[in-house]
């Protein structure tokens, strides 16, 4: 009798597990990474971006060198910067800044800091996707540290961007 309970706690035990190993959370010894998405990609576009916390837990500064991902397809660490724009706003003669996206070859965190991954800064481009990434579905990535330390990061859900940017600030008056 007392076989059977012994055998459904462990099977009980093992899905606790597995349910909390699944959570949206992934470290490493030392880089703790969380708020995990990737958007949905564009009907017509075949990029997107993801976005994430990483933690550096270390007394070192450590760098994002390389990410792969389960779409088969190229990732690439871009940055956004501002660069003065070529046209010259009419009213005040002044040339307006206009945001572009660019490859960096590493993400850098310092020591016992924390950087996001968001829209309008620091993200990962997944580039040439084979088919429309729709709501709901799923990418993995792996991340590759400058320390050795490679974590992998597993069903990242694919989500509308509308519901993480805001298109509609109010004016001030």
């Amino acid at each position: 009798m007392k076989k059977p309970f012994l055998l459904s706690f462990s099977s009980l035990f093992a899905s606790l597990l597995a349910l909390a190993s699944s959570a949206s959370i992934a470290y490493a010894s030392n880089i703790t990474i969380d708020k995990s998405y990737v958007f949905a990609s564009i009907p017509g576009s075949n990029n997107t971006a993801a976005f994430m916390s990483i933690t550096n837990n270390t007394d070192s500064q450590i760098a994002l060198i390389e990410v792969k991902n389960s779409l088969d397809v190229p990732s690439e660490i871009h940055a956004h910067t501002k660069a003065e724009s070529s046209q010259t706003n009419s009213k005040t003669q002044n040339p307006h800044p206009s945001a572009h996206m660019i490859k960096i070859p590493k993400l850098e965190i310092q020591p016992h800091s924390q950087i996001e991954l968001k829209p309008g800064g620091y993200h990962i481009m997944l580039i040439g996707l084979k088919q429309e990434l729709k709501v709901g579905q799923e990418v993995d990535l792996e991340l590759t540290f400058d320390n050795g330390e490679t974590i992998e990061l597993k069903q990242i859900k694919a989500i509308d961007r509308s519901s993480v940017l805001d298109t509609h600030k109010p004016h001030k008056q």
